[in-house]
C-alpha cells in the first residue's frame, strides 16, 4: 500500500476534521493553510464552498500573493478565484460575471476595471 501524498487522503472522522479546522483556521493567512478553513467573501460562497482543499489553496495563495485581503470582493478576487477553481467558464455562466479568466497572481501591475476597457 502507498503512503498518502497528503493528509486529504488519510481517512478522518467527524471529531478529526473538527480539529483540522480549528488548526487551519489559525493557518489562514499564512503558506502553511490547508484549504480546509473557510476564509473567503461572502460573494464567493458558491465557487469555494464546494472547491477541493487544493483549489481553495490555490485560491488563497494567490490572493495573499497579489497583496489583496483575503476577505475582500473585488474584480481580481473573483479573477483569482476562477482560475484557482478552474471554473471561470461555468462560474460566469451561473453567476452572470464577465470576468476574464485570471492567468495567475500578478502583483507587480493591478488593473482596475476602467484599464481594462480601454
Amino acid at each position: 500500500m502507498r503512503p498518502p501524498t497528503s493528509c486529504y487522503q488519510l481517512p478522518l472522522t467527524f471529531e478529526a476534521f473538527k480539529k483540522v479546522n480549528a488548526l487551519d483556521e489559525t493557518l489562514v493567512g499564512t503558506d502553511d493553510y490547508m484549504g480546509v478553513a473557510y476564509w473567503w467573501h461572502f460573494e464567493y460562497r458558491h465557487f469555494l464552498r464546494d472547491a477541493t482543499h487544493t483549489e481553495r489553496k490555490k485560491a488563497h495563495d494567490a490572493i495573499l500573493a497579489a497583496g489583496l485581503p483575503l476577505d475582500g470582493e473585488s474584480v481580481e478576487h473573483g479573477q483569482i478565484i476562477a482560475w484557482a477553481t478552474n471554473n471561470g467558464r461555468r462560474a460566469r455562466h451561473l453567476a452572470g460575471v464577465t470576468w476574464t479568466p485570471y492567468d495567475g497572481p500578478r502583483a507587480w501591475k493591478r488593473v482596475t476595471p476602467s484599464e481594462e476597457t480601454t
